[in-house]
C-alpha cells in the first residue's frame, strides 16, 4: 500500500480484517487513528497470519498521541524506516529480523527469538535515538549498526546511547559496525574504558567505513578492548578506504557488462 504524500493519507478502519495475509507492506502512508484506539496494535491483531511487516515513511493523523504500538504473536520479519513517531514499542516474540532504519525512539520490549539486527541511525538529520531494548536477545546471530554523527558538541550524549545499546546486544555472534561508530566511542573511551568487554559470544567483528570522502579512523586500545576483549578467538576485519573503492569499481564494471550484454542481445533479436 503505497501513498503519494502526507495529505493523501489511508484512513484504517477498526474493522480490518486480513486473517490470511502474511505480508504488509506501507509506503508513504498517514494512518489515521483516535485517542480511544490502540494505535497500530488494532490494525496488527487482525492481520492473524502476518509474518513480513514494511512501515516506510508512514504517518500517525488524528487525535493528541503519535505513539505507535507494534505487537503481533506471530511477526517474523520487521522493517521501519523513516518514521516519525513520538514513541514506538514493538512486542513481538517470534521476531526472527528486525531493520530499523533513521527510526527514532523505539523500544524493543520482547522478542527472545531476534537473529538478525541491522541498525542504521543519522544524528545529523536530526533521529540519534537509538533502538532502546529491555528485551533477552539470547540468539542474535548478526548485527550491523550504521551510525552517522559529525557534529563533536554531540559526541557525549551519543556516545553513551551507543555503548548502552552495544551493552544490550552482548549475545551476537558476527557483529559489524561502520568507522563512524569506532570514532564515537574513541572520543568517549572515559564511558568503556572500566566496562568489561560485553561479547562473550563473538565469533567475527568487522569495521568497515560507510563514507570513504571521510579520513580513515584509527581504532583506540580502549574500544578495541571493550569489543574484543571477551572473545579473544573472534575473527577482526578492519576494511580500507581502498578495498571499498575496489569493490565500488567491481560492481560498477559488472552493472556495465550487463547492460552491454543486454544492448548486444537486443541487438542479435
Amino acid at each position: 500500500m503505497s501513498g503519494y504524500g502526507y495529505r493523501h493519507y489511508v484512513r484504517i478502519p477498526l474493522t480490518l480484517y486480513f486473517p490470511a495475509l502474511t505480508t504488509l507492506n506501507l509506503f508513504c502512508v498517514a494512518m489515521h487513528f483516535d485517542d480511544t484506539t490502540d494505535k497500530c496494535g488494532n490494525l496488527l491483531s487482525n492481520c492473524a497470519s502476518l509474518k513480513n511487516l514494511t512501515l516506510n515513511n508512514c504517518r500517525i493523523v488524528g487525535g493528541r498521541s503519535k505513539d505507535l504500538k507494534i505487537c503481533h504473536l506471530g511477526l517474523s520479519n520487521l522493517t521501519l524506516e523513516d518514521g516519525g513517531y513520538n514513541y514506538v514499542s514493538v512486542d513481538t516474540p517470534q521476531l526472527k529480523n528486525f531493520t530499523l532504519i533513521n527510526f527514532p525512539s523505539v523500544h524493543l520490549v520482547s522478542a527472545p527469538n531476534l537473529a538478525s539486527l541491522h541498525l542504521e541511525d543519522d544524528k545529523d538529520k536530526h533521529f540519534g535515538h537509538p533502538l532502546k531494548v529491555s528485551a533477552d536477545l539470547l540468539h542474535l546471530e548478526k548485527v550491523d549498526v550504521c551510525i552517522r554523527c559529525s557534529h563533536e558538541y554531540e559526541y557525549k550524549d551519543y556516545a553513551q546511547d551507543i555503548v548502552c545499546l552495544l551493552q544490550q546486544l552482548y549475545s551476537v555472534k558476527c557483529l559489524t559496525l561502520n568507522s563512524e561508530l569506532v570514532k564515537l566511542l574513541s572520543s568517549s573511551v572515559e564511558l568503556i574504558s572500566d566496562q568489561p568487554s560485553p561479547f562473550t559470544r563473538l565469533k567475527s567483528l568487522k569495521i568497515y567505513p560507510s563514507d570513504i570522502t571521510e579520513p580513515e579512523v584509527t581504532m583506540s586500545t580502549e574500544v578495541k578492548n571493550f569489543l574484543l576483549d571477551s572473545s579473544q578467538d573472534a575473527t577482526f576485519t578492519l576494511v580500507s578506504h581502498e578495498e571499498v573503492r575496489a569493490g565500488m569499481n567491481v560492481a560498477s564494471a559488472e552493472n556495465r557488462m550487463r547492460e552491454l550484454q543486454m544492448l548486444l542481445d537486443q541487438w542479435t533479436e
